[in-house]
């Protein structure tokens, strides 16, 4: 009887000391960066980005019609002058060459989730909400090529915590806005399609299959003594 108590005691004690381990803190893994190759792969989806067909779609969807791969909820605060669009994409095609080449070399697809958040101010006339920056945040999906191209090509699983753009004329030249329509407290129309395009601001904490890109990582402010403290 002894030495199944004996047993027991030492049963109870293992078992204790593994739970226990479980709340040991562990040290956080190394974060992986991104190779040259993930930045290649990354680039050659995005390099194909169609601001007219973004904003094409988008003003689309506005006025009640479907876009293939493309929805979203709209929210305009007239007080923050804002007009936040939560937006899901299925195999949408961003690029806008689906129609007009039989090989898809350049037809890349976007599938994920997305918040979108244009700012700027009300015109004059009360009606024209005209933004000049767009702020993209909980960016997580995948790019990929929706058909045969004679380029094999992988797809790439991209997260973003924050994407700034501005906005500038097609030429690229002169700082612009993307004019909303506001009727009814929403957002119904863009009525610049075709003369505006996005212009990359800055990127927070963007990862490419899971590794992260080293110079999107924000730097952690150096805390400096106060008055009487030792450095």
């Amino acid at each position: 009887m002894k030495k199944i108590a004996i047993m027991l005691f030492v049963l109870l004690a293992v078992i204790t000391l593994a739970g226990c381990d479980a709340f040991i803190q562990k040290p956080a893994s190394e974060v992986t960066e991104a190779t040259d190759d993930d930045l290649k792969l990354l680039s050659y989806y995005m390099k194909a980005f169609g601001h007219d067909r973004v904003l094409g779609d988008t003003d689309a969807v506005l006025k009640g019609g479907k876009v293939e791969g493309l929805t979203f909820t709209q929210d305009f605060d007239k007080e923050a002058l804002t007009l936040t669009l939560e937006v899901t994409l299925k195999d949408y095609d961003y690029d806008g060459h689906a129609t007009n080449d039989a090989l898809g070399v350049y037809q890349r697809l976007a599938t994920g989730t997305v918040t979108v958040v244009y700012s700027g101010k009300m015109d004059a006339d009360g009606v024209t909400f005209k933004a000049d920056k767009a702020t993209f945040t909980e960016a997580d999906g995948t790019a990929s090529v929706g058909y045969a191209s004679i380029f094999p090509v992988d797809s790439v699983d991209i997260t973003a915590e924050e994407v700034t753009a501005t906005f500038t004329d097609k030429e690229k030249e002169n700082a612009s806005t993307v004019d909303f329509t506001i009727t009814d407290g929403k957002a119904v129309a863009i009525t610049n399609v075709g003369d505006v395009s996005f212009a990359l601001g800055d990127v927070i904490n963007l990862s490419i299959n899971g590794r992260i890109v080293a110079d999107t990582v924000p730097e952690t402010p150096v805390e400096t003594p106060s008055d009487g403290e030792s450095a």
